[in-house]
Formats: structure tokens, sequence, C-alpha cells
């Protein structure tokens, strides 16, 4: 894959092709975030996107994203470790009593993705 890439450091594109379907990946950066837009074409048709990423810039900036990180891994920890015995309780500390989804509450969101991420 990677003798079919090319970059172009002054432009910041990265473009990968199989001689058939091409993707065209331009990178920007900005003050706190990295922009990338993405456009790919091949027989078939073609697509494209924009995602944008934020950088962490201040030390309030990175206090949170540390946060941030340190909670998705013990909500990862308490996924992994319960495995196929993920009970919907198991997840009740990793959300917001007040959450509302599609009508659901705290506990009956909780109940409803806990079978998906025990594997059932």
């Amino acid at each position: 894959m990677l003798s079919q890439t090319t970059e172009n450091q002054s432009t910041g594109q990265v473009k990968i092709t199989d001689g058939m379907t091409t993707q065209t990946s331009t990178l920007t950066y900005g003050a706190g975030n990295v922009t990338v837009a993405t456009a790919t074409v091949g027989a078939a048709g073609s697509s494209s996107s924009t995602t944008s990423t934020a950088i962490p810039t201040t030390g309030a900036q990175v206090t949170v994203q540390s946060a941030v990180v340190a909670l998705l891994g013990s909500f990862a920890g308490v996924v992994n470790a319960k495995g196929s015995a993920l009970q919907a309780s198991d997840l009740l500390p990793f959300l917001d009593p007040n959450l509302v989804n599609d009508g659901s509450n705290q506990a009956q969101f909780a109940a409803s993705i806990a079978p998906s991420l025990a594997g059932s």
C-alpha cells in the first residue's frame, strides 16, 4: 500500500491509488485544529468528506483532554474486564444521570447498549 502512496509536504496532500480508485486527502492546520479534506474517485463514482479535530493549545484544554482520555480509558477497561458479563449497571457511572437519548433515560439507555458492548 505504501508504494501506492505519494505525499506532497508543501501542500499537505496525500494521494493513494491502485490505478482504478484514487483517494486524495489534504491536511490543513489552523489555530488549534487540523482539518482533513478527502476526495475519492473511482469507476463506481466519487465521494468526499471533511473532518476537523481540535488540538488543545492551552493548559486548561490539555487538562480537559487528559480527563476525557482517562474517563474513556476507564470505560473501556470496565467493558473489556466484564466482557460478556457486562450489565447496564456497569455503565451507569459513565453516563450522566440526566441523560436523555431518543426518549430513553440513563438506565434505559444503558440497558439498550450493554448487550452490544458485551458482545451479545
